[in-house]
């Protein structure tokens, strides 16, 4: 029996990734970049106090990072496949970028998961004006750090 996870599969990840395109249409994004996109998205708690984050503050998320490449990637291919997202091929790259049908697509969903996801991104849109994508690099290892001394000073009490 095939054990399906309904978090962060490729249906999601590939849906977060979609409404940050569609937010920040018509920019695209390497894959790389939309990783930590995804991850400022989910976690904006961490980046900005007044906000609570998408998904819990488990320790060691950062490591999410990582884990979620394939995810994303795989999510990528699944809303391309759909015409939702389009996939150009630069020197740097592949390029990813929001379709023409995805807002529509975006408008029709309502659930409090998607409506709750666009307000962060919307947040999100605003706090990366101006980070070139390397920028964004240290921005997440520093606050990888803070998150990590937190947990390992929470063990301690």
């Amino acid at each position: 029996m095939m054990k399906i996870n309904p978090f962060n599969n490729s249906i999601d990840s590939g849906l977060r990734t979609l409404c940050i395109l569609n937010e920040l249409y018509p920019l695209g994004f390497d894959l790389e970049t939309l990783i930590y996109l995804d991850y400022i998205t989910i976690h904006s708690g961490d980046f900005d106090s007044n906000l609570t984050s998408l998904h819990p503050a488990v320790p060691y998320r950062t490591g999410e990072i990582f884990v979620r490449r394939t995810s994303i990637k795989q999510g990528l291919e699944l809303y391309t496949s759909k015409g939702l997202i389009e996939v150009s091929y630069h020197s740097e790259g592949l390029i990813y970028s929001a379709s023409e049908n995805s807002s529509q697509f975006i408008e029709i969903l309502q659930e409090t998961y998607t409506i709750e996801l666009n307000k962060r991104i919307k947040w999100m849109s605003e706090y990366i004006k101006g980070i070139e994508k390397n920028q964004l690099r240290n921005i997440i290892e520093a606050q990888a750090k803070t998150i990590n001394n937190e947990f390992k000073i929470g063990l301690l009490k």
